[in-house]
């Protein structure tokens, strides 16, 4: 029985490769996003590799792979990540300033502000995980985002589930917080990978 767990391929062993991959991938996503303009690229890279994982797919090098994706994808993710931001602040310089519009005025600018930002947020969870494993030009990435969102909205609820998880375990240790990306993308990527399948062309 000892030998089974002390095995290479055993459970044990398992388990610390898991752990180390999460680690390294965790290193990668963080010191790829550094510049912020490359967050979105970064991301990219980390769903990229986060497919592979669940779907226990080889992979010859963690670190060469990552480089890869975010290298293909740098352009594109960026230019995605930067869109998103820039609406993400839009709407935040409207809510802050909605007390500058007519009362009656204000009510309806504000609802559909939220409506927005809750779009924007439905998009930013299947926009980068789609660009991991499809090649989509920029127009088709937000519009198969949009469209899968709020088709398959049971599956996006179980993706913005995360986040009162995460709370949580942060609550109980603050650590946790250094890995809160890899988490996410381990989680996405586990929730949409039968999804995906349904729309590989």
């Amino acid at each position: 029985m000892q030998k089974k767990y002390l095995n290479y391929d055993g459970p044990l062993f398992s388990f610390f490769k898991l752990v180390y991959k999460i680690l390294l991938l965790n290193f990668l996503w963080l010191f790829f996003s550094l510049a912020l303009v490359s967050i979105g690229a970064s991301t990219t890279a980390l769903f990229y590799l986060s497919f592979k994982l669940v779907n226990k797919e080889s992979i010859a090098s963690i670190p060469q792979a990552f480089y890869q994706s975010f290298k293909l994808n740098f352009k594109k993710a960026s230019l995605i990540w930067l869109i998103l931001l820039t609406a993400f602040y839009l709407i935040y310089v409207n809510l802050i300033n909605i007390n500058l519009i007519p009362v009656e005025l204000a009510k309806y600018i504000y609802f559909l502000q939220l409506v927005v930002f809750f779009e924007l947020l439905l998009i930013s969870i299947y926009i980068f995980p789609l660009l991991a494993r499809h090649h989509v030009d920029l127009f088709n990435a937000f519009k198969a985002s949009f469209v899968m969102a709020n088709r398959h909205f049971l599956t996006t609820i179980k993706c913005l589930s995360f986040f009162p998880l995460i709370y949580l375990v942060l609550s109980w240790n603050s650590f946790f917080v250094l890995f809160t990306a890899v988490f996410y993308a381990l989680w996405v990527a586990y929730i949409l990978k039968g999804l995906f399948i349904q729309y590989r062309t």
